[in-house]
């Protein structure tokens, strides 16, 4: 055998195991998934003694795509997910911090259900969300100042919870925001003067306690 054959044959060798070395962004996006999953996962362990009619516990499981669990949508080309939408379920206990691992999710819809706690601060990390409904449920304490880090956020509804405190200034830089409720808290304060910067607000709903 001459060197030319013993170079091709290295070469081929080469090019074999290339091709069957997984690509960096497959890894990535793969990762990615999984902590969707694993997210949606730690949702329902955490509402699993709060979900009278077991919807979400014989709904979401790891047997299929977390993309087709009831109230779950997901991008096509990534398939991650963009909206978790389970209102008007009769669901409960607290919100999973880890909500904020979702970093594809635009919307968020728990209204009509029967949580309580706190509102998480990592909510504020969710860059691409654009509308956020929690209204009529039983949250407590203050809305986190680091909403206004949703950039995009359009709509806010936290109507009938408890929450406490006033309306965070921040709030007033949101450049998008449409739909602003919080009646039927325990709010308290003024109408503050940055939201007289909300120039694409439409329906402003606030009321003290």
């Amino acid at each position: 055998m001459g060197k030319p054959f013993l170079i091709s044959v290295v070469t081929i060798l080469l090019c074999l195991r290339l091709s069957i070395m997984p690509l960096p962004w497959l890894v990535t996006a793969y990762s990615s998934n999984l902590t969707d999953q694993s997210t949606l996962l730690a949702f329902k362990a955490r509402i699993l003694l709060y979900d009278p009619h077991n919807i979400l516990a014989y709904n979401w499981t790891t047997s299929s795509s977390f993309c087709n669990g009831m109230g779950v949508s997901c991008s096509h080309r990534r398939q991650r997910v963009t909206a978790l939408k389970v209102a008007n379920m009769g669901i409960g206990g607290t919100i999973e911090p880890r909500l904020c691992n979702l970093s594809f999710l635009a919307q968020l819809d728990l209204s009509n259900n029967s949580f309580q706690g706190h509102l998480p601060n990592g909510i504020g990390q969710l860059a691409r969300l654009r509308r956020i409904d929690l209204s009529w449920n039983q949250l407590d304490r203050m809305i986190p100042p680091n909403l206004s880090n949703c950039r995009k956020l359009e709509e806010i509804s936290l109507s009938v919870n408890q929450l406490t405190g006033g309306v965070p200034r921040e709030i007033g830089m949101l450049p998008n925001l449409r739909i602003l409720a919080t009646t039927n808290n325990g709010l308290n304060g003024t109408i503050l003067v940055s939201m007289g910067n909300l120039s694409s607000l439409q329906v402003f709903a606030f009321r003290t306690c």
